[in-house]
This record gives structure tokens, sequence and C-alpha cells, in this order.
């Protein structure tokens, strides 16, 4: 599959009035790789590229919140933004602020957690990056360096839970912040709020899994900053216009 070329008509077509996009990226979902494109990219419609440092507090307190919202809001009126950081969806309409465009990217659930715990495992145990020891107490720290997934996770009764996805795209209302393992209402209303903040406040959404047409919908989204990046990646099945739920991805014959 060959993506679409760049043309000055695309650029061109880039809407004025979108000077936010702000890309809270859920982690161990392909963030990286697409924080790179980002970054190569923004610049085809006059796009700035900033990307926050605060890996670790990714569910922050109203008045965090509010500083946030100030801070686009102050980078837009100088230039066009793309702002990245892991941070759960916030309501800029809250604080009196343009609401900016969000973006993201996610994938199958079950190896999201997979990922997460060999890069935790590796920053706490042979990296060690200063996040990690923030996010790890010394005494986890030195029994999970002795331990493969499989143990860990043998020792982990199962629960109801708020999945990570839902929490990104959910944000910070109380119905987004409960504690799990959470009830089936509990789960439902959260997920509720985090599919409407999909279909009313996210430009774009891709799956890692279907990631080469995830990008093809980016490039033809005439809002974003963003042009085509060739990839190896085949898949048969046409590709969708969103992610079809939060916490499941759909699947096609990738290699």
């Amino acid at each position: 599959m060959q993506l679409p070329s760049l043309t000055e008509e695309i650029c061109s077509s880039c809407a004025a009035d979108v000077r936010a996009v702000v890309f809270n990226r859920v982690p161990k979902c392909g963030s990286t790789t697409l924080e790179h494109i980002l970054k190569n990219q923004s610049r085809a419609c006059g796009f700035q590229f900033k990307r926050s440092f605060d890996f670790v507090n990714s569910s922050v307190t109203e008045d965090e919140q509010w500083r946030f919202a100030e801070l686009i809001t102050e980078l837009s009126r100088r230039r066009r933004v793309v702002y990245d950081r892991h941070l759960h969806y916030v309501n800029f309409s809250r604080f009196g602020a343009e609401q900016p465009h969000y973006i993201n990217l996610v994938r199958e659930p079950v190896q999201m957690q997979v990922s997460a715990f060999y890069f935790w495992r590796d920053c706490v145990c042979r990296t060690h990056m200063s996040f990690c020891r923030a996010a790890w107490q010394p005494s986890r720290a030195s029994a999970i360096c002795q331990l493969d997934i499989d143990a860990v996770y043998a020792r982990v009764p199962p629960r109801p839970a708020v999945g990570v996805i839902t929490r990104y795209l959910c944000g910070h209302d109380p119905v987004c912040r409960v504690r799990d393992p959470a009830s089936e209402g509990e789960r439902r209303a959260a997920l509720g709020l985090a599919l409407h903040n999909l279909h009313h406040h996210y430009l774009w959404v891709g799956v890692l899994e279907r990631f080469e047409e995830s990008l093809q919908l980016l490039v033809t989204e005439k809002k974003t900053p963003f042009k085509p990046v060739p990839s190896p990646m085949h898949c048969d099945e046409p590709p969708k216009l969103r992610a079809q739920s939060v916490e499941t991805t759909p699947r096609c014959g990738c290699s």
C-alpha cells in the first residue's frame, strides 16, 4: 500500500483556525514512533513541535490542568503548536480556554501491558532512569528484576478495572478517576465519557496494529499538519475512520 503524496493543496488546506494539536499519548502504544513522525512532519503547515518531559504525572490536579490549558493557549498565540505529553484528556472549556484538537494512538490492551512490563523492568533494573525511581519503590524494584512477566502476573489477582486507554481518553472528570477495582456501572460511565471525548474532541486516533492505514487517515485529515511517511507494513482490509472500540482494536495481517 502506498500512502498519498504531499501536495501544496494538502498543506494549504490546513484550517487556519486550528491553533493547537495535543498528542496526549497513551504509553506503550507506539507513541515514540509516532512522536518522531510528528516532530519531523509538523512543520509542513507551520506548526511548532513541543514535548513535555514529565513522563510520570498523567493524572493531575485541577490547578495543574488549568496551568496546562494556559500553557497550550499561550504557545498557540505565538505560533500554531503540536504538544506531546503523557496526560489524561483535559477539558479546556472548564477553564474558559479554547479547546485544542486531540490526537492519540492505541493498541491491543494485552500487548500494551506486555510492552509496559518489559519497559519498566528494563528502566528499573538496567537503565535506572530518574522517572523510574520516582514511580517504583526500591522494595518492589528489587523483586521485579528477578522475575519474568508470567511470574509477576501469576501473583496478581484478576479484578475489574477501568483500562489505561479508557482513562487517557476519559480525562479528569470524577467518573474517570474511580479507583480499581471498579464496579460495572463505574466502568460503563468512564467508557461512555471516553467515547464521547473520542467522537467530539479527537481529530484522529490511530491503531498501532493498523499503523499504515492510520497514518493514511492522518494524512487525508486536512486539519492536521502531517504529511505521509512510507511504511513497509501491508494490510488487506480497508481502513476504518476510527478505532471501533476504546479497549479493543481490529486486527489484520500486518507483517
